[in-house]
């Protein structure tokens, strides 16, 4: 079984301008459960008429659309909860609703190979906390990864790592412009 980096593709020359409105204080990157009400998020983004959107954007709040969640059903992912979003182009007057806030549900501990790990130390960590650190290139240990095809890692909670089902399903799709960046992780 291998695993991937699941990231949004940086290299797009336009995306998300900003953060949700209504503002919100609840983490989509924390791993755990979101109990709370979700409001209808609404994002701004600069993408031209016409243009072709990702199915996967956004940083602090992940965004997928429609086809990726189907995927993501598809494959099994049991472990995230989705809500609604609206991307709006106020340039264009251009809006998509086809898209979904996405909380992915499990932050793995101790899954991560700190010593073989290509990373920088951005927050140091305590007892109960792990440091929070900056993955260059990311090992997992296999036998501290959880039964999951998707989950977090503790010590980079905003990283995706991704089961290859999902890549698989992705790559044999005739669709093209996912806007995603799978990237292997070594496994030890």
């Amino acid at each position: 079984m291998n695993y991937y980096d699941f990231t949004t593709n940086n290299y797009e020359n336009y995306g998300v301008q900003g953060y949700a409105t209504p503002s919100t204080e609840i983490s989509f990157i924390c791993g755990e459960k979101i109990t709370e009400d979700v409001p209808l998020l609404t994002f701004e983004v600069n993408f031209p008429k016409g243009y072709k959107l990702p199915q996967f954007l956004g940083d602090v709040i992940p965004i997928i659309s429609n086809r990726l969640l189907d995927v993501l059903n598809e494959v099994g992912v049991t472990n995230i909860q989705t809500y609604p979003v609206v991307l709006q182009n106020s340039e264009t007057g251009e809006v998509w609703n086809n898209y979904h806030a996405l909380n992915v549900i499990g932050l793995v501990y101790n899954a991560v190979d700190i010593e073989r790990s290509n990373h920088e130390t951005i927050m140091e960590g305590s007892d109960n906390i792990p440091a929070l650190l900056a993955f260059e290139e990311i090992v997992l240990i296999k036998n501290k990864i959880p039964d999951l095809l998707m989950f977090r890692i503790a010590e980079s909670p905003s990283t995706i790592i991704a089961h290859e089902k999902i890549l698989d399903q992705i790559a044999t799709s005739s669709y093209k412009g996912w806007g995603i960046d799978f990237t292997e992780l070594e496994t030890v």
